[in-house]
Order: structure tokens, then sequence, then C-alpha cells
């Protein structure tokens, strides 16, 4: 039923002490049964940021404080180097001014090329000066007139009694015309940080030359230079792309090296949580500890942690931590930044006065690259409310790790784009695809209730298990830049909604079978959406939510080549599942909660698996049936303390199937 809606002056204008809420005391005696009064928990502010469900392709919100400088962005992409898309910014010691150095490439990377530019702000920010090439590909060297794109620059002071301004060293990629077939690390330095850079004749790793490491890793890229009490270190990546990336260490005595052979420290396929997809380039020091930022190359890019260890034990894999998991950057919502973070990851630099600068890149709406600075104070790296979800290509989900039936939420956001807020959420979480450029699952865009909005009109709509969309009732509106709601659900599950002071709609949703079931709330955006939530008030009974992540989850947790696994359908809880018979394979979930249900079907062709949690055996489990048999609940953990853990499985006997983990938070 659809009511007449009150404007916010008339309902002001008549409203009294004892009746200034009628219109809600009337909706009370149509639904007796209402929210009981408990605490209210406001879900916008930081100190719930952990709250919310973060992960690599579907995406989370993030209550980051970083701020823009003026005159952003500093550059354009522009041809023949339309993909300015990395880059590394520098604090000069000696001068104090900024340098950025961009890793300028052609578009699509290879087919022209790449060198490094070089920009200097002698104010801050204010301005910026454009350097010119700062180092270039040489067909006399070893990247034989290639590519030179991505650098790190270090300062040493070589004579601590006099005043000589020292030495710069740079290590950067390398790559011959196809930097895929021949690349690597090589070394320069120089006496200024704009240059010139002289190039060591001698490249610190040739790919071609370095042996292979878990079967998949080879080629040495995005390295950053750091200088330890005895010693120097560079942590770099290697790929296997487009299903896996690690971060690898190595040491030398000094900057040229030679270096040690590589060391992994951060990998998916170990037995540690790690979320997929993580490109890491660069790392920084501060204070004693190593810290590497890394960001998603899903389709989304709004996903990024931190990595951190003591940064005189950086070389032990056993000390790193994931030190922050989401909220570590947004996206502005600018032309500049259409893309997101893309690239791999931001550079930061912390400043005398405990401020950490940072250079990002991004892409526009026409596709150029483009570079921006940003920046917070170190030790307060999140707002005190208010977050921001962002879709980029492709659709962003997140959701809160509690569960209400009867329950009441207020809600202020500001909007571009089309965005969802659901509830009664039954979807299972996971990706497209197990590769990076990734989108949201099928599985995860079905089986919930919505209020739609956008800039022309809003929606009360329900999904159901195939993702079918039912329109319950809608209405046009005027575009607002702020908007305020309040959604009231109450024990039979009838639904009060109200937009600013009007009622819009009340009623029920066909789904309803006469009392509310326990619901999974959170947001759903639509691709090019930039939302930014101000305020998510929730009163009501909670209870830990429970997620499903499908078997696609878990090839891309493992870093797994999904072409080399067999894909079933029938039988699952997933879309898909998948059955494997090699000995090398695994599946592993990285996910957050406190107790884990594996589920899965029975079948004549099955075998058996073994179940590890953080490398720790569990469990092995018998798939094997005569006939097929619908997926069920097959294993139950004990409860554990809350945190990230890595569900893995491992082939025990025969084939392995692999289907769904459902989460308890």
């Amino acid at each position: 039923m659809l009511l007449t809606r009150v404007s916010r002056r008339k309902f002001i204008r008549s409203a009294t002490i004892t009746g200034l809420f009628l219109p809600l005391v009337n909706q009370l005696r149509a639904h007796p049964q209402t929210v009981s009064r408990v605490p209210v928990r406001d879900f916008a502010e930081a100190r719930w940021r952990n709250e919310w469900l973060q992960h690599a392709v579907l995406g989370g919100p993030s209550f980051d404080s970083f701020e823009r400088i003026p005159g952003n962005p500093i550059w354009r992409g522009s041809p023949p180097l339309e993909w300015p898309v990395n880059g590394f910014l520098f604090i000069d010691p000696v001068s104090t001014d900024l340098f950025v150095y961009i890793g300028a490439y052609t578009k699509g990377y290879i087919s022209k090329p790449s060198s490094c530019i070089g920009m200097r702000s002698r104010d801050k920010g204010k301005t910026w000066e454009h350097l010119g090439t700062i180092l270039a590909p040489d067909p006399l060297l070893f990247d034989k007139g290639g590519h030179t794109p991505d650098v790190c620059v270090v300062y040493e002071k070589t004579d601590s009694n006099d005043r000589s301004p020292g030495v710069y060293h740079m290590i950067y990629d390398w790559g011959e015309a196809d930097f895929n077939k021949e690349g690597g690390i090589g070394y320069a330095r120089a006496s200024k940080p704009e240059g010139p850079w002289i190039r060591d004749p001698n490249p610190i790793t040739r790919n071609t030359t370095l042996p292979l490491m878990k079967g998949r890793y080879r080629r040495t890229y995005a390295a950053t230079l750091i200088k330890r009490k005895n010693d120097w270190l560079i942590t770099g990546m290697m790929d296997d792309a487009p299903h896996s990336w690690t971060l690898f260490v190595m040491t030398a005595a000094r900057p040229e090296g030679p270096y040690s052979e590589r060391k992994l420290v951060r990998d998916v396929r170990a037995n540690y949580y790690h979320p997929p997809l993580l490109e890491f380039f660069p790392s920084f020091a501060h204070d004693g500890y190593l810290y590497a930022p890394a960001t998603s190359v899903a389709r989304n890019r709004n996903y990024g942690v931190l990595f951190r260890v003591p940064l005189e034990k950086a070389t032990d894999e056993s000390k790193w931590e994931l030190y922050q998991d989401g909220s570590l950057w947004h996206a502005d919502d600018k032309e500049s930044e259409y893309e997101g973070l893309w690239g791999q990851t931001f550079s930061g630099q912390v400043d005398a006065k405990n401020v950490l600068w940072a250079m990002f890149p991004s892409r526009d709406s026409d596709n150029l690259g483009t570079i921006h600075v940003a920046k917070r104070y170190w030790d307060k790296p999140f707002r005190e409310r208010g977050f921001v979800l962002n879709a980029h290509s492709g659709p962003a989900l997140t959701l809160i790790r509690s569960a209400y039936g009867a329950f009441e939420m207020e809600v202020r956001v500001k909007l571009n784009g089309t965005a969802r807020l659901i509830w009664d959420y039954e979807g299972t979480l996971g990706p497209e695809n197990a590769t990076s450029d990734s989108l949201v699952g099928k599985g995860a865009d079905c089986a919930y209730s919505a209020l739609e909005i956008s800039d022309k009109r809003w929606e009360i709509i329900s999904f159901d298990v195939k993702g079918k969309r039912r329109l319950e009732v809608g209405e046009q509106w005027v575009s607002e830049a702020d908007r305020r709601f309040m959604l009231r659900r109450n024990e039979v599950g009838n639904i009060l909604l109200r937009i600013d002071d009007d009622i819009a709609w009340r009623g029920s949703l066909g789904n309803v079978q006469g009392k509310a079931k326990v619901s999974q709330i959170g947001w759903w955006l639509e691709p090019r959406t930039h939302l930014e939530v101000l305020e998510f008030k929730i009163s009501g009974s909670a209870s830990p939510a429970k997620f499903w992540f499908d078997a696609t989850d878990a090839l891309l947790g493992a870093g797994e080549r999904a072409a080399e696994w067999k894909e079933y359908t029938e039988g699952f809880r997933s879309a898909k599942g998948y059955l494997t018979v090699k000995k090398e394979h695994m599946a592993k979930w990285n996910v957050r909660g406190r107790r884990f249900t594996l589920w899965s079907p029975k079948g004549p062709e099955f075998g058996s698996v073994e179940l590890l949690i953080n490398g720790v055996p569990k469990a092995k489990i018998n798939l094997n049936a005569r006939k097929l048999t619908p997926s069920k609940a097959l294993w139950v953990s004990d409860f554990f303390p809350e945190g990230g853990y890595a569900i893995i499985l491992k082939p025990s006997r025969g084939a392995m199937v692999v289907d769904c983990l459902e989460v308890e938070q």
C-alpha cells in the first residue's frame, strides 16, 4: 500500500508535543509487535569498521582518512604514454622536496617502450615541476631499448663527517620489448634525486636465469629498496598472472648487489590467511617496521590491505602480519579517479611531522592514466565516522557481520549512482572467475530484499534464489545530494519505510511467512556508483551472521587455475563446483569468522579430502557414495577466536570435489 506523501513543511507545521510522531503511532497500531528497545549501534562509526565484510572481489567499505591535496591529478597520460599507472613518492631528506617518479606505459603496457617520468614539488605539493624523462631504455644495455618504467629511490649519507650530499640509489623494472619473456630488476645511482642516473651495466635479476619457485613463480618486478642496519633489502613481486601474486625479499651488503636468493614472505598458497589477487608495489619503512600496502586487482579495485613486519626480521616469513584488513583506501567521486586505485597500490612515505604522503594512480573515463597525491596523519588512519563504498567497473557487495530479525535502521547517505540497502540476504558469496579482473559471482546477486535508490527514483524490490527481480513498490523523486531513510521491520515481517520526514510505504513482502527471519543486512552497488554512508544506525536483537562462500572463491583463494579442474553444477549448493584428480591441487577459503561448516555433495566419482585450518589437519572427509546426493553439511568445526583463517582442502584419496563453506561470524 503506497501512502500519500506528507511534505516536511506540512509535517512540522501540524505537529504538537504530543502528536509529533502521530504517523508513527498510527503505524504501530497497525503493526503492534514492534522492535524491542535495545542499544543502537551505528555501523558508520569507525569503531565498528571490522563489522563489515571485506573481500578482494566483492569489495568493502573504507573508513580511511586520506585527503587529496589541491591540484590533482598532478599528471595525466597522453599518447604515446597513455598509461602512467604506477609510481613512487620520495621525500628528499636533503632538500625536503617531494618527488614523484611515474611509471609511464603505453596503452596495453608493451606495445611501445615505457620509461620513467619525474615530477618535483618545492612547496609541499602546492605546485609541481615536470622534470621530463628520468630513466629511459637503452638499446646498448640489457633492456635492448625495451622498458624501464617503475623505480624506487633511496638516499644514503656516505660520510657522516662531511657535508657531501651523499648518494641516491635507484632500483627499477626493466624488460626487453616483451618483458613477459625477458626482464628483471636493475640498479642505477645519482648525486641528485632528479639525476642524471648512471645505470649499472649488469642487472640485479634476469628472469630467464632464475629457478622456478613453487612451480609457478619466476618473473621479478615491482621492487622496493630498503636500507637496514647492516644490509640492504629488496621487496619485490612475482606472479602467475592472472591467478596469483607473491611477495619476495632478498638481501645484499650493497644496494647494487649481489643479492641472496629470493625468499617468499607472502603467498596465497601458504597455510595462513592471505586475501588473494593482491599486488604490493611499493613498500616503505617507518619507525622500525616495514610496511607493504597491497590492492586487489579484481575488476572493482576498492579493497586494500596493509602488511607489516619488524624491519630487521623482514626475511622471516613467520614475523609478517596482516596489520590492516580493509579500510586502507577509498576513491573520491571524481572523473580522474574513474577506475579507483588502478595500478599496483599507493606509494607512501612518512615525513618528519608524522604525515603519511601517498602517490596513487588511477584512470579517467577516457582510459588515460592519472597520478595523484594525498596525505593523512600516520597515527590517525581512520575518520571518526562515515565510510565510502565504490563500485567502479563492476558491482560491489558488503554485509554486516551481525544478523537481525526485527530491526529498525536509520540511514543517511550521499550517493552518485544506484545503490541497494539489502536485508534477508541468503546469496552465496564469491567471484565470477578465479582470476584477476573478476566480477562478483552470479550466486551473490540473488535471494534478498532491498530498498534501491538512484538519482531518479526509489524502489522496494526482491530477488529470488535464481536472481529474478520483483518490484514491490516504487516512486520517482527529485534527486538530492543527502538522503535520510528509516526502515523498520517488526517481528511478523511488516515493513515501514520513511524517507526524510515522510512515510513513503508500509506493507509486507511476498516472502514473509508470518515471522521475520534472521536477516543479513548490507549494501549492493551497481557499477559506476559512489556511496558515502554518514549514518547507519540499527536497533534490534543481534546474532552472528552466517555467510556462504562458493567453490570459485576457494580456487581463487588458493591461486588455482580453474581451467585445470572439471566443473560441476548438479547437486551443489554453489552455482558450480569443481573436481580434480591432481594431488598438487588445493582449495583454500581465506575468511574471517569463528566457526566453519563444509558443505559438499557425495557421489561415485568423488574420493576423500583432508581439511586443514591454518595448515593444521582437522579432518578427513569421505565424499564417495553409490549415487549422487545433494550438498549438505558434512563437517562442522569447533568455535575459534574471531580472526582470519585459511580453510584448506587437499586430496586425500581419489578425486577431490569442492563446493561451499559456511562461515559463522
